[in-house]
């Protein structure tokens, strides 16, 4: 069971493929498993890193020893990461992919060393703490997501620790300051970029579709028809999130 030891914890990962590294971060209360549908398309020519974030999947748990509740932020997240890519892929340059709270992740990745990476994909996540996302992660305490999602969330992290981590975790974000976002910084990331905004994501606000122009200028924008969890849901909005990745990959390898 591959796994990368930092920051005090232990952080569970899937490998699989050879070539050029692609890391998917996934969103809050995910796991690598929401990548599947992603990993097995992208090794045939790359090298695939899906890391379980702290207190998610098969990484060390919240309450665990090193790993306490207050730990629980994005700033932690972030350099978590940071430490993984250090200590697994120390003198590579990567493609980043990331989905909701994921995405925000590798948006500060960019930012803090943008030429650390091959290009960027920002999945179902604005760019700014827009009051729809707020909304969004509060209703998320009250409301579970759809069942198939309710369900792998359930299985993969056992009951009744997911639902502490739901509140605590949707509680966190929902209140998180404006400026936990790179906001303008990501103008420094020159790289290729993929921003996928599906059409009826709750997280989204023309607001946002504004400031992507603002700050990531390079980047290909597309609203297809779905929801926040197109990317994983394996249904056709699976099939072109899948396809346009592949593309932007093979471009930005190439350029």
């Amino acid at each position: 069971m591959p796994h990368a030891e930092v920051r005090g914890i232990r952080l569970h990962y899937e490998e699989e493929g050879h070539g050029t590294p692609v890391v998917l971060v996934h969103g809050g209360l995910g796991s690598s498993e929401d990548w599947q549908h992603q990993a097995s398309v992208l090794a045939r020519r790359h090298r695939v890193l899906r890391p379980d974030l702290r207190g998610h999947g098969k990484s060390t748990r919240f309450g665990e020893p090193g790993n306490p509740w207050s730990a629980l932020d994005v700033e932690t997240f972030t350099d978590d990461l940071a430490a993984f890519l250090e200590a697994v892929l120390p003198e590579d340059r990567v493609h980043l992919v990331g989905a909701s709270m994921g995405s925000l992740l590798c948006q500060r990745l960019a930012t803090e060393a943008p030429k650390r990476f091959r290009s960027l994909t920002c999945v179902a996540s604005p760019p700014v703490v827009s009051e729809a996302l707020r909304q969004f992660l509060r209703k998320g305490r009250a409301a579970p997501p759809p069942p198939a999602v309710a369900d792998q969330y359930a299985r993969v992290h056992g009951e009744p620790y997911w639902r502490d981590l739901r509140d605590r975790l949707l509680g966190t974000l929902a209140e998180m300051p404006e400026d936990v976002y790179p906001q303008s910084l990501l103008r420094g990331f020159k790289g290729p970029a993929w921003v996928v905004e599906a059409s009826d994501d709750p997280t989204y606000s023309p607001v946002s579709t504004a400031f992507w122009y603002a700050w990531l200028p390079q980047a290909r924008l597309d609203r297809p028809t779905g929801g926040h969890w197109l990317y994983k849901d394996g249904g056709a909005g699976t099939a072109w999130f899948n396809e346009g990745l592949q593309r932007l990959l093979q471009e930005a390898d190439h350029a």
